[in-house]
This record gives C-alpha cells, sequence and structure tokens, in this order.
C-alpha cells in the first residue's frame, strides 16, 4: 500500500511510515482509535510521535483554538421571516490578507468577492466528498450532477 498526505493536509511526517505506522496499530490492537494512536504516539521512538505537540502548554492553546473554531462553526441562524426553514450556519470561513477569519453569511453572501470565495470552497468540499465516496455506486446520480458542475 502506498500512503500520501491528502492535498491541503498540514500533517508532520512521511505520510508512508504514518500509514504504515497506523495500519500496525490497528492489526495489533483490533482497532484503529484516536486513543489507540495516542498510547502509540507517547513512546519518543515511535514514528509518529513527532506528529503531535507534547509540550502541554502549547498543546493547550492549541486544543483553545480548536474549541473556538468549533464555536463559531456550531452557531446556526433561524429566520425569523421564514419560521420552520432549515437553519444555516451563522458565520463562514473566509480568507481575508491570506489570514483565515470568519465572518457572518450575510455578509459573505452580500459581497461579491466572498461570495465567491464560500462559493468556491464549497464546491472544492463537494468535490473532496465525491473523491471520499467514488466507489459507493449508490451516489452515481450525485456523482454525476457533481461533475457537472465545472472544474475546481
Amino acid at each position: 500500500m502506498i500512503y500520501q498526505w491528502k492535498p491541503g493536509s498540514q500533517s508532520k511526517g512521511d505520510a508512508q511510515i504514518v500509514g504504515e505506522t497506523l495500519e500496525e496499530i490497528r492489526v495489533r490492537s483490533g482497532r484503529l482509535t484516536a486513543s489507540t494512536v495516542l498510547e502509540e504516539a507517547v513512546n519518543p521512538e515511535s514514528p509518529i510521535h513527532g506528529a503531535f505537540t507534547w509540550d502541554d502548554t502549547e498543546a493547550a492553546q492549541q486544543y483553545r483554538l480548536e474549541q473556538a473554531r468549533h464555536l463559531i462553526r456550531s452557531v446556526v441562524m433561524v429566520r425569523e421571516d421564514e419560521p420552520g426553514q432549515p437553519t444555516i450556519r451563522a458565520f463562514v470561513s473566509i480568507r481575508e490578507d491570506g489570514d483565515q477569519e470568519y465572518t457572518n453569511i450575510v455578509t459573505a453572501m452580500s459581497d461579491r468577492a466572498l461570495r465567491k470565495q464560500v462559493v468556491a470552497r464549497a464546491l472544492a468540499e463537494l468535490k473532496d466528498w465525491r473523491k471520499r465516496y467514488n466507489e459507493l455506486r449508490e451516489f452515481a446520480k450525485v456523482f454525476e450532477a457533481i461533475d457537472q458542475m465545472g472544474p475546481d
């Protein structure tokens, strides 16, 4: 098996070695979970040790930043003018001056450049989903529709 990092991944280490190590963990323990991976990674000699932040202060800060991102992504809006309609995400991720930040969906959809950015990211995520589940024939019609949406 050949292992590679998926496009855009910021993971550390050699993807081949990491993939082989993860497969070894799965076979050895009978399952692959975050806990079984972390148990392996604690050993400084493990090939996946370097993929983790071991400085507790830094790790705590990174975790809190991820909690903040999760908090932002978790808020939805209910349309007051159309009760019963599905909720929509209140905030979306955008890039401004090369930095990731968030803005409310109404602002993003009202600004031509931001709307283009949000739609492009949504299409890229949809195409990534398509690649991930490409082998599932049950979604053939959905895949056809995605393919007709144009290039990346």
